[in-house]
């Protein structure tokens, strides 16, 4: 299986969740919510080799591998949606369809090549850490204490963000 290798999203997008299964109460919704979360992740590698995005090589000697892994990534995800949609509460279905729009715009933004500009570098900032909102919602957190958690990580990401572009 292929993975993803920018290192620092694992943990974009694996704080907040862990953050909002710890302050919620996980269900079968909150479950499902974090398998999509991963599965829609964990695809996006094979996603940016079948693009081409790993340059041709890549997209030639691993085809197979990246179909797999959209494959297996992919289902994860979908299972969850099929686990997580029957029980979603109105505010976490809002959120989660924001979010997966956001998730998007920015596999399209690293799809055409400007994952590692500066903008593709917060826009992920942005929009991995927001899983955790439909699933804080879904928890039974509400909206005054979901939207300031995901704020703390995408404040302490885009610095970091900003700081590791301007040194390099």
């Amino acid at each position: 299986m292929l993975l993803p290798r920018e290192h620092g999203t694992y943990g974009e997008v694996l704080f907040p969740l862990v953050s909002a299964l710890i302050l919620g109460t996980p269900n079968p919704g909150v479950w499902g919510l974090v398998a999509v979360t991963l599965g829609g992740y964990l695809a996006h590698e094979g996603v940016i080799v079948l693009s081409g995005w790993r340059g041709p090589r890549a997209a030639r000697e691993q085809r197979g591998l990246a179909w797999r892994s959209v494959a297996v990534f992919g289902g994860l995800a979908l299972m969850g949606a099929a686990v997580a949609a029957p029980s979603l509460t109105r505010d976490a279905w809002v959120a989660a369809a924001a979010v997966a729009a956001a998730s998007l715009v920015a596999l399209g933004n690293a799809v055409r090549g400007a994952e590692h500009s500066l903008g593709g570098e917060v826009l992920a900032a942005i929009v991995l850490p927001a899983w955790a909102v439909p699933a804080g919602l879904q928890g039974g957190m509400a909206w005054a204490e979901v939207l300031p958690i995901w704020g703390a990580w995408v404040a302490g990401y885009v610095g970091a963000t900003g700081v590791v572009h301007v040194i390099i």
